[in-house]
């Protein structure tokens, strides 16, 4: 009889683990303890968790995520439980989905977003009763820019008000500034500044501090001719990137052959 206890003993821990401690600390946001659980229970739900456990698993491996501001990661994990989301002690579906949906904005992109959310059944679903989440996600998808810079600032206080996802706010709005931004400038080789400001509905001035702002630190590929009035997208060069990657490779791999060969001779 003891050997066949010993046989359930990682499930009896898995329950434990899901039960109080994962939860808890989700629910605490005690990132840090997070940090070492998560990976013992996914080690036990190799050993012996069901299919409902590995779906509550990721649930609360997306939270914690989200937590530590990997939001392109926690939306992957995410999307994939929309069909099979059964961690209702954490949150309700209407609550999942709308992670789901304020990270996916700023992870996929225009072909993906349609593929994976707007087209989804369940998000259309949900997005019947949530007008103004809808009007967010609508209006990135059909490049009504304008529509979306007033949907942020009308959804502003209930992303604020969440637990989760709440406290990386002004992160969150400049990367959906970023996208909105890169999306427009990837239709157009040029345009005329004061074209694109007028489809963001804000001014020359505020465009052009935050376009500069963006291109500086490599977030943007474009150029401002603020003599012109124009706007130049600079796509990078896919073969020269590749082959400057492949050369600093060779040079550390180099580098570690002579170390090895030093090593050898001594």
């Amino acid at each position: 009889r003891i050997p066949l206890l010993l046989q359930f003993l990682p499930f009896f821990k898995l329950i434990y683990i899901f039960s109080s401690t994962v939860l808890w600390k989700c629910f605490f946001q005690d990132v840090a303890k997070l940090k070492v659980l998560l990976p013992k229970a996914k080690e036990l739900i190799d050993l012996g968790g069901d299919w409902d456990r590995r779906n509550r698993l990721k649930v609360y491996e997306a939270m914690y995520l989200i937590l530590c501001r990997e939001i392109r990661q926690a939306s992957v994990i995410l999307l994939e439980c929309v069909a099979t989301f059964s961690c209702v002690e954490m949150m309700s579906y209407d609550e999942f989905m709308f992670h789901a949906i304020i990270c996916s904005i700023i992870s996929l992109s225009r072909s993906e977003l349609r593929t994976q959310v707007v087209k989804n059944s369940q998000v259309i679903s949900v997005m019947r009763d949530h007008p103004r989440l809808q009007r967010l996600l609508m209006s990135i998808y059909n490049c009504e820019y304008e529509d979306f810079f007033k949907a942020i600032v009308d959804y502003y206080p209930t992303i604020v008000d969440d637990r989760y996802i709440g406290s990386h706010i002004t992160y969150l709005i400049r990367e959906y500034r970023v996208t909105a931004y890169s999306q427009f400038l990837d239709a157009y080789k040029s345009v005329m500044l004061s074209s694109m400001a007028k489809s963001f509905g804000i001014s020359i001035e505020l465009l052009d501090t935050e376009l500069s702002r963006f291109i500086a630190v490599g977030r943007l590929n474009a150029k401002i001719d603020k003599v012109g009035d124009i706007i130049e997208t600079t796509r990078p060069d896919k073969k020269n990137g590749q082959y400057q990657e492949a050369i600093k490779k060779g040079d550390a791999l180099l580098n570690q052959i002579q170390k090895l060969a030093r090593v050898v001779q001594m």
